[in-house]
């Protein structure tokens, strides 16, 4: 697509966006809060509980034959197509339920508590997988559930080696630890990478060092970064209008409405997803053009994103590939994780 084109895709979304989101009701688009860097635990004092050595010694044994379990389990799922994951994803609820009914002295509960956060944030990662969801959704899961897992396994270490010291030390709530599954991380520079300066924003962009990198538009609002063998383009830019749409399928409608209507000689979509990159919402549609008759046809992404301040940019990608490879995917994932200011 040509550069006045997106200048003109600018305006054109700006008065879809007037037109409003009425009639949707699906899940609303809120700000995303800022990321913890670490979980803070909650200081509430710890009751004294029962803590038999002899009923400490059983549980141990006991919760290692179901971890046991777990993992052979686990690691059957990580090896199976997902066909035929349904009846794996079975079998790890069923040991779940088991941690969960596990007979335990009073200063274990929260060793089980725990426990069973973590195997649902594992179950939680595969029903994704086997939904069809986006990578990045599938891969930020995981990365929680890895998470959960090593302050369950760290946890329980302590409480082998003193469960009275373990339970009165520890003052995370499974709550806490739910929450944190939930949070999106900060973007962290990779090494050689560089940023741009978004036009009109106090905002940056980040990018290999290699990359080629154009402003253009009036005053030179908008940025257009090339990768180094010239078979990814992305370029974009702040939308200064307001989108008035409350739900994630009302921001994907704007991009889809806008898309369907364009009087190309041939279109058809290939996605539409909402995903969640660092901190910042995108809303990404893919899909096949040709733009006249005769031209080749084109796979391109339009973008929508939502920084956690609620600043807006809209971003296309382009490929000189019949379709975008993974590695042009991730550094898509990337550049959009990495505006911020």
């Amino acid at each position: 697509m040509k550069k006045s084109a997106f200048i003109v895709l600018v305006v054109i979304l700006i008065s879809l966006s007037a037109c409003g989101g009425a009639g949707v009701n699906s899940d609303t688009l809120t700000e995303i809060p800022p990321t913890p860097t670490e979980l803070i635990p909650t200081p509430t004092p710890k009751p004294t509980v029962a803590c038999p050595q002899e009923e400490v010694d059983v549980y141990i044994k006991e919760y290692g034959y179901i971890m046991e379990e777990w993992d052979d389990t686990y690691k059957i799922a990580q090896s199976t197509s997902r066909l035929n994951l349904g009846s794996v994803i079975g079998d790890l609820q069923s040991i779940k339920r088991d941690i969960s009914r596990l007979d335990s002295p009073e200063c274990a509960y929260y060793i089980s508590d725990i426990s069973g956060v973590a195997m649902e944030s594992s179950i939680d990662a595969l029903l994704s997988f086997l939904g069809k969801d986006s990578d990045s959704i599938v891969q930020r899961k995981l990365a929680g559930a890895i998470k959960t897992w090593e302050i369950v396994d760290s946890e329980f270490e302590n409480y082998k080696n003193s469960p009275v010291d373990a339970y009165m030390a520890f003052n995370l709530t499974t709550e806490e630890i739910e929450e944190s599954l939930n949070q999106p991380v900060d973007f962290v520079l990779p090494e050689n990478w560089v940023d741009s300066k978004l036009s009109n924003t106090d905002m940056v962009i980040s990018h290999p060092r290699d990359w080629d990198v154009e402003y253009f538009g009036e005053d030179d609002l908008y940025i257009k970064l090339k990768n180094e063998d010239g078979t990814l383009t992305i370029y974009g830019g702040y939308f200064e209008g307001s989108t008035d749409y409350t739900s994630d399928s009302g921001q994907l409608f704007a991009i889809q409405t806008y898309l369907e209507t364009e009087d190309y000689d041939y279109y058809n979509e290939r996605s539409a997803n909402v995903e969640v990159f660092s901190q910042n919402r995108v809303y990404m549609v893919e899909y096949s053009v040709r733009e006249n008759s005769g031209d080749d046809i084109e796979r391109k992404i339009l973008s929508y994103i939502f920084t956690p301040g609620v600043e807006q940019f809209i971003f296309y990608c382009d490929t000189t590939r019949d379709e975008f490879a993974q590695i042009d995917m991730l550094q898509i994932q990337q550049v959009f994780s990495s505006i911020r200011k």
